[in-house]
């Protein structure tokens, strides 16, 4: 217990030391529900034909993490065909941005001969913007919209980056710095003057020629880090004028300036300035893992290393068609024995003849259409079980084909572990999903 409480005062100090360094920086994620959780909100959908509607939308069918991802689908159209999804996100005082996001890319990746698909991000600074956009599959000489340049060059107002070593029917994972690559791309703008404007994150698959091809979307991020400085300590003194205005929040460029005769820094002052942050956080480091080597000891939990008793797997959670139905198919049996009982009752002379018709005719009609919607769920589990008995097969073979380049010496011992490890993951979500829609009985 002592050592406990020990450990617990020395962490409490070294806290307040890290709280009161002079830099504090802060990751904060611009982009909500960049996992498609939650739907589409606050995301909007977009066509890019109205001739064609194709909204991207959510999907339970693929995913990378949790439950849903955004599917962009293409159609066939000389003016192009597709659509895609956006949300407006405000910079604020941000700096070091990073984007990542994970995309399955289906019939298209690198260059193509017809088909743009890329993240768009939009700068806005007043009435004027720049755009950086990323492309993970691109045709050489078809601009994804009619006032950007192709793929292949820039213009003034819009930089194209082209993501390679991108894979078909897999997910592959990109992560860019736009505020360097906007950098790089529009030298004469200072970023500083939009970090206060709003940012446009679009995800665009675009034009397709008749094939099957889609791109899917998961865990669309765009962080920054907000940096903030105390302010030191100042003798109030007392005002010589009138009181000057409330002053504007600082920028990052300082243009006060500095006093006529500032003070020597001293020793201590130079290590609390420029090593407080460092020598907290080591020191921070190390009580943790003695606390946590002290508690492992005095609880008997396993040491670093051993496998801890394996928990029971979870319940696998009924699939949204099966639901509906099991909903149907409980309204559907209600009115069939509600229309029973009436026939019943009219036979029996106790309903009219008039109250008879005009209920049968309600309950048959109701009846009728529960059926069809009945059936035309049962249509729709049976096509995603259709594709999941696909999905299934094909990751069978790359485990075949993957066993095969072991045994040949073509992989190395890691590289056949991790890549059967994800094989193997990919292949559970598919067969719980199957059995989330096998007893439904379609």
């Amino acid at each position: 217990m002592r050592q406990i409480i020990c450990i617990t005062c020395l962490c409490l100090l070294l806290i307040d030391a890290y709280s009161t360094c002079y830099v504090k920086c802060e990751t904060i994620e611009l982009v909500k529900n960049g996992g498609f959780e939650d739907g589409l909100s606050p995301w909007k959908s977009f066509s890019y034909s109205p001739q064609l509607l194709l909204n991207g939308t959510t999907t339970d069918f693929r995913s990378y993490s949790g439950n849903y991802s955004l599917c962009t689908p293409t159609g066939s159209g000389a003016g192009g065909a597709g659509g895609g999804a956006y949300q407006y996100v405000s910079l604020g005082q941000a700096s070091n941005l990073r984007l990542s996001f994970r995309v399955y890319l289906v019939g298209a990746a690198g260059v193509t001969t017809s088909t743009n698909i890329a993240v768009v991000i939009s700068f806005y600074s007043g009435d004027t913007s720049r755009i950086l956009a990323y492309y993970v599959a691109w045709s050489k000489n078809i601009p994804i919209y009619s006032d950007f340049p192709a793929p292949t060059v820039n213009s003034e107002k819009v930089t194209n980056i082209l993501i390679l070593g991108m894979e078909r029917d897999r997910w592959n994972y990109v992560e860019r710095n736009p505020e360097e690559d906007f950098k790089r791309a529009y030298p004469s703008i200072q970023f500083d003057t939009i970090r206060e404007a709003s940012v446009a994150l679009i995800a665009v698959c675009f034009l397709g020629t008749g094939a099957n091809i889609n791109a899917y979307w998961d865990d669309v991020s765009l962080t920054c880090e907000r940096v903030s400085t105390p302010s030191p300590t100042v003798t109030p003194t007392l005002p010589t004028s009138q009181p000057s205005a409330t002053p504007e929040p600082s920028l990052p460029k300082k243009t006060a300036q500095a006093p006529a005769s500032p003070p020597p820094t001293t020793i201590t002052q130079f290590v609390t300035e420029q090593w407080a942050l460092p020598i907290a956080l080591i020191g921070i480091v190390a009580v943790a893992a003695l606390g946590i080597l002290v508690l492992r000891r005095r609880m008997g939990l396993p040491r670093v290393g051993e496998t801890p008793s394996a928990k029971p797997p979870s319940p696998i959670a009924k699939h949204r068609l099966l639901t509906e139905h099991e909903k149907q198919t409980a309204e559907l049996r209600a009115a069939k024995q509600k229309l029973t009982r009436l026939t019943d009752s009219y036979a029996g002379g106790e309903v009219t003849r008039e109250a008879y018709t005009t209920l049968k005719n309600e309950y048959e009609d109701k009846i009728s259409k529960l059926e069809q919607s009945i059936s035309e769920v049962e249509r729709q589990i049976k096509t995603e079980l259709d594709l999941l008995q696909t999905e299934e097969k094909k990751i069978q073979k790359e485990l075949e084909v993957l066993e095969a380049k072991r045994i040949v010496g073509e992989v190395s011992d890691s590289q056949y572990q991790k890549s059967k490890a994800e094989l193997e993951e990919r292949l559970r979500q598919i067969l719980d999903r199957k059995s989330s829609l096998n007893s439904s009985g379609a």
